[in-house]
């Protein structure tokens, strides 16, 4: 989504008007792939207004988030942001912008305090971490998918809705070099079946689908999840493995100690079946190999996490050979 902020915040507050009640302030807050603004109503109360980019989700998308979420505070155990309805009683909100014809997709949510879980790791709080996993996939291992919804599904590298491999692109290879472009065919050769089999590993099951440090969230000793549009159907090590790809190459934690405090908790509490080394190892870099095509198609220098990414795939390459 190209953001305009200014554009976007009358956006986000005519889109207000569908909503019950009166908001008397609205800021941006982030932008990532969605944009969030942090929104007041006339008591005090905050929110999150989040308009998502039609490239990285869909309504389907926001169905299941809301599914999730449902069976997440049914369940009692870890904090998430509660979706509020609109005048229509919608969780999503399709506004159409009059002066563009341009519709925009969105949802409203109580604001979920607590600082990033980024920064604040330790022994004790990664282990914890497990338990509060295993604690997410029981809930969201409850829900019962109505017919005709179907999540996205990690049994290839390119997963995403109408994801395309651009790195081959014409219009990309001022970003690129042969070398590269031959190891992401590599890559993508070697991973997909291996992504395959590994989703043939367990019951299949909702997922977050992007549990990253940003994604959790610390308040009163308690951890709280938030960003759900990602969710995938697939065995729980899908979940584990993407929280350990940012834990590769940490500069105060070695990987393989934050992997055996996550496995610790999450182990005392649940059951993985697959967990083993090559596993995980496949699942990072088929996240890896996503990231580096993904990064191509964005505003931006990325070219030190390109050539980064390209090392490590060569290594990986080499030991798999």
């Amino acid at each position: 989504m190209d953001v305009n902020k200014e554009g976007l915040l009358e956006i986000a507050g005519a889109a207000l008007k569908e909503y019950p009640g009166t908001y008397s302030s609205i800021e941006f807050f982030a932008h990532e792939t969605s944009v969030l603004y942090k929104v007041s109503n006339d008591r005090g109360e905050a929110f999150a207004l989040k308009i998502y980019d039609n490239q990285s989700s869909q309504v389907e998308d926001n169905q299941i988030e809301t599914l999730m979420l449902e069976a997440i505070i049914r369940h009692g155990i870890i904090p998430v942001a509660e979706i509020l309805q609109n005048k229509q009683g919608q969780p999503t909100t399709l506004y159409t912008d009059p002066g563009t014809g341009t519709i925009y997709r969105m949802v409203l949510s109580k604001w979920l305090p607590g600082t990033d879980f980024n920064d604040q790791e330790s022994e004790e709080l990664f282990i914890a971490l497990g338990k509060t996993v295993a604690s997410l996939h029981d809930a969201t291992s409850e829900i019962d998918l109505p017919r005709g919804l179907q999540p996205k599904i990690w049994d290839q590298v390119f997963y995403f809705r109408d994801e395309m491999a651009v790195y081959q692109d014409p219009q990309f290879t001022s970003q690129t070099t042969s070398e590269f472009r031959d190891l992401m065919d590599a890559a993508v050769e070697l991973l997909n079946p291996k992504l395959l089999q590994i989703y043939s590993l367990d019951e299949p099951q909702l997922l977050h689908g992007d549990l990253n440090p940003w994604n959790i969230k610390m308040h009163n000793g308690q951890f709280a999840i938030l960003d759900f549009e990602d969710a995938i159907f697939g065995p729980p090590i899908q979940d584990l493995a993407i929280l350990l790809y940012y834990y590769q190459g940490h500069q105060a934690f070695s990987y393989e100690a934050v992997k055996n405090w996550i496995w610790q908790g999450y182990s005392s509490r649940r059951g993985i079946i697959g967990w083993k080394d090559s596993a995980i190892e496949y699942l990072i870099m088929a996240r890896k190999v996503n990231f580096l095509n993904y990064v191509l198609t964005l505003d931006g220098d990325y070219q030190t996490y390109i050539q980064k990414g390209a090392a490590q795939l060569k290594t990986f390459l080499q030991g798999n050979s």
